[in-house]
């Protein structure tokens, strides 16, 4: 009897060994990569600090959950931003890369007109932001952050073309959503599009973020425009898509994180990436 017990606890002890070897292990690898992002995104935080190096560096830099300027705390906030940015972009470049792939026939996308929640129906239905290209095309964007009503997306499509009475193709939509809630929004978009209902695309704020970089990497828009939107983009990394404010580090110092920073560390390198890829 003894003897079964005494096999049975080392079999026990051998199989926690295993346990903490194979936790120990993972452990290892994990650091290491985060230590290998940690390197990468601060590869890319050098030269992004480069090129925004007339507005401070990287927006990364700044802690914007503090920023008074302007208010964040509800989505119309985030709506005037975008409908300030947009209609004040000399260039177009920043409309360019969030919706150009989605405007067919639209080829001047720079200081368009854009209307703030219009209202669509006698009721209290308003539409985020209507633009108005130099074109004469008009684009309407659903903007949302925390509300996930995704469903009256369709309904506020369908009655901003039938209220401007426009031809078929004229009008284009979208819907603007944290990366999180693309699952959501795709379930409904499959499942409740009513079938005359106009088509919505998707844009999401991880879009946006990569859009505002290219646009501040190309260059050409005026230094109040460039301050704005780099303000908007730290904004935004920070206060809808999580990611954390970036310390400078000392010369030589080994990158180091906490494992849980790995995933939106992640994503501001992708974020950087795309950015600069932009052709």
């Amino acid at each position: 009897m003894d003897e079964a017990v005494d096999a049975r606890s080392a079999a026990q002890l051998h199989a926690t060994e295993l346990h903490w070897a194979a936790l120990e292990l993972w452990m290892h690898l994990a650091q290491r990569e985060v230590r290998r992002v940690a390197n990468e995104r601060d590869r890319l935080l050098a030269e992004w600090d480069r090129l925004l190096q007339d507005l401070g560096g990287d927006p990364a830099r700044h802690v914007w959950s503090r920023f008074r300027p302007l208010r964040l705390s509800r989505e119309e906030d985030w709506s005037d931003w975008l409908a300030h940015l947009l209609e004040h972009s000399t260039t177009g470049r920043f409309a360019q890369r969030l919706l150009g792939d989605a405007l067919p026939g639209v080829d001047d996308l720079a200081a368009p007109t854009v209307a703030r929640e219009q209202r669509v129906s006698e009721g209290d239905r308003r539409a985020d932001l209507v633009i108005t290209w130099r074109s004469g095309a008009r684009t309407h964007i659903e903007v949302k952050i925390w509300d996930e009503s995704f469903e009256k997306t369709f309904d506020t499509a369908e009655k901003l073309e039938c209220q401007e009475m426009v031809g078929s193709g004229t009008f284009t939509h979208f819907v603007l959503v944290p990366p999180g809630n693309s699952d959501t929004w795709r379930t409904v978009a499959g499942a409740g599009r009513p079938s005359n209902a106009p088509a919505v695309a998707e844009r999401t704020w991880f879009d946006v973020a990569v859009a505002l970089r290219a646009a501040l990497r190309d260059g050409g828009e005026g230094l109040p425009w460039r301050v704005w939107a780099w303000s908007f983009t730290g904004a935004v990394e920070q206060g809808i898509l999580g990611c954390p404010r970036i310390l400078r580090r000392e010369a030589g110092a080994e990158a180091h994180a906490p494992l849980s920073s790995l995933e939106p560390m992640t994503q501001q390198v992708e974020i950087m990436r795309r950015a600069q890829d932009h052709g």
